[in-house]
């Protein structure tokens, strides 16, 4: 081989390297450092219909906290995030014509692996942070080219006939992380349908002794079931001692309602609108849209509810 040959297989080789070995991405869209807590707001359906009538609901909604608690090098090439998750959900289970609702708060404690080549390839199995995705399998990675990146989305292939969803993980600079999954399968005589959502609540912040049991944002949920008749269940959050008041509004901006006024102490609480009853003046209201407000303190936070007669 001639000189010329050899520095090109050198030149050749070097280049191969570097491109192998530099960082594709520049920005990192998954922070991670021990104190660093993420808050969800959290919501998964799980639904099934058979001959026309209602077989089976599974609900979960809620706050998620997941906070990274330390981490360890393992052999160069990995590192292994312990992290903490939280959860207080509102969990109901209707099967059979029996229907049972009640509240769930859990710890579970579990690990973060993160792939130091690359793009850095994640894998966990908590609740909220629960990836490679599935169906087909799509790595999530911590960094990315852009801070505005869908990191993944996977569909449902091979599932029964009529089958069909996605699973996707956004990163967005002005939302931060948040998560969709759908999945339907329909027939002739039933209907399953699943649903995930998770939005992350403000951006990830450096906690210390953060103590579960006090919540770390005020947040108001989506009620449920959305649309209803004749009532729904509204539940919120608040971070400090206030006066809380939650009141629904027409699509004129009149009072319809007033759900809550009075000290509230920081937690989660569940109230519940009935349509047929509002303000307890006990007249109807009719078919549309409706808006619920709730204030406490400085916070304040507007949704839109809709009954259907």
């Amino acid at each position: 081989m001639g000189t010329k040959q050899i520095i090109s297989c050198v030149l050749l080789t070097l280049a191969e390297f570097s491109i192998s070995s530099a960082q594709p991405a520049q920005f990192d869209v998954f922070p991670l450092a021990p104190g660093l807590q993420y808050n969800y707001a959290y919501r998964y359906s799980n639904v099934a219909y058979w001959m026309g009538a209602l077989d089976v609901l599974r609900s979960d909604s809620g706050l998620v906290v997941c906070t990274v608690k330390d981490s360890a090098l393992v052999a160069d090439t990995a590192t292994v995030w312990s992290v903490e998750e939280r959860s207080t959900l509102w969990h109901r289970y209707y099967v059979g014509g029996d229907d049972t609702a009640y509240w769930i708060s859990t710890t579970t404690s579990g690990e973060l692996i993160e792939n130091r080549a690359g793009s850095h390839a994640l894998r966990c199995s908590l609740l909220v942070w629960s990836f490679p995705l599935q169906y087909p399998v799509d790595d999530v990675y911590r960094y990315a080219d852009s801070s505005e990146f869908l990191l993944v989305k996977g569909y449902f292939p091979g599932g029964p006939p009529g089958s069909t969803g996605y699973d996707s993980l956004w990163f967005s600079g002005s939302r931060g992380f948040y998560r969709h999954r759908r999945y339907w399968h329909g027939s002739a005589i039933g209907v399953y349908y699943s649903q995930l959502d998770m939005e992350l609540l403000g951006s990830p912040t450096a906690v210390q002794n953060n103590s579960f049991g006090l919540p770390a944002y005020s947040v108001l949920f989506q009620n449920y079931p959305n649309p209803f008749n004749p009532s729904t269940k509204i539940q919120f959050t608040i971070v400090n001692r206030q006066l809380t008041i939650m009141k629904v509004y027409d699509m004129l901006g009149r009072e319809v309602s007033t759900l809550v006024n009075e000290v509230k102490e920081p937690g989660t609480y569940t109230v519940q609108f009935d349509a047929r009853q509002p303000g307890g003046e006990g007249s109807n209201l009719a078919s549309g849209v409706y808006f619920y407000k709730l204030q406490s303190g400085d916070f304040v936070q507007t949704r839109k509810l809709l009954v259907v007669r």
